[in-house]
């Protein structure tokens, strides 16, 4: 069998199929073979693996992955790559899945998989970047590890510690639940269509922290409005009586915005919110 990822070989599934790049779906393909080869070996997949992959295309990523990995889980919203993938790439060790990964239940997902080694590796669709990362985040309970291929600027942000006025409510919520490597850079000129930015692949590694979702929930409030202080974009959530309790407790300016504040600053807040919370509660 060929390898998917050269330009030629690209090409000619185009063409033996009919098919065209979608833009909408953010199809840029990959056509070189080295890039997937370092991506595998930075994956470090042997046959206890299950992987998951989210937008596989016409399978050059694909295909590395089922040398190496046990079983690889397949995600793609196109239709017809997943025709392509069922003609040229199907064996047993292969599951397609034509489905939007975000519409995934992804916890339910890797409770199934529980007992297993479970990595996601994926050429990440662009345009939903930063929804598929928090996804995954989110619900990172039994996943060991993930390698992604992202917009270079992307991950720049997400692995290099940023000023705290770009920071977003993602990167704290990767501060409390895993470590962020830039791996290496990936020019554009190895996808066809060749997208107008290079890419980097990112390595995230989950280290089995608790994900406290009602932590995550109140830094999106806290940022909702960077430009507001932190008070009046949580005002409206929680009483001006639990706020004061807070606020004299954390030793926090009420003129601070979220921005200004360390992660460990903002997690104390919220434990100290949350208690005064339960406390009234019990009151």
């Amino acid at each position: 069998m060929k390898k998917v990822a050269t330009k030629s070989q690209t090409l000619a599934l185009l063409e033996a199929y009919e098919l065209q790049a979608k833009k909408k779906y953010g199809q840029n393909f990959i056509i070189d073979p080295n890039i997937i080869q370092k991506t595998i070996d930075l994956a470090e997949l042997d046959e206890n693996t299950v992987v998951i992959e989210i937008g596989p295309g016409l399978g050059a990523l694909t295909q590395g992955l089922l040398e190496r990995a046990g079983k690889v889980l397949a995600y793609d919203i196109d239709p017809d790559v997943i025709q392509v993938l069922q003609q040229y790439l199907s064996c047993d060790k292969l599951t397609l899945i034509q489905k939007d990964f975000l519409q995934v239940d992804l916890v339910h997902l890797l409770a199934e998989l529980h007992g297993r080694r479970v990595k996601l590796v994926s050429n990440l669709p662009y345009y939903i970047t930063t929804d598929l990362i928090e996804k995954i985040t989110l619900a990172s309970e039994g996943l060991e590890q993930a390698i992604i291929m992202v917009q270079k600027e992307v991950a720049e942000k997400m692995a290099s510690p940023a000023s705290r006025k770009e920071r977003q409510p993602l990167h704290y919520l990767l501060d409390e639940v895993a470590e962020v490597r830039y791996l290496m850079t990936v020019p554009r000129t190895v996808f066809y269509p060749m997208p107008h930015v290079d890419s980097a692949l990112l390595g995230i590694r989950y280290t089995g922290r608790f994900v406290d979702r009602g932590f995550y929930d109140f830094l999106k409030l806290a940022f909702k409005a960077r430009r507001k202080t932190l008070y009046n974009n949580i005002k409206h959530v929680y009483s001006s009586e639990l706020l004061q309790v807070a606020y004299t407790a954390s030793q926090l300016d009420l003129a601070c915005r979220a921005e200004q504040l360390t992660s460990l600053q903002l997690k104390k807040f919220y434990q100290i919110l949350t208690s005064a919370m339960d406390g009234h509660k019990l009151g």
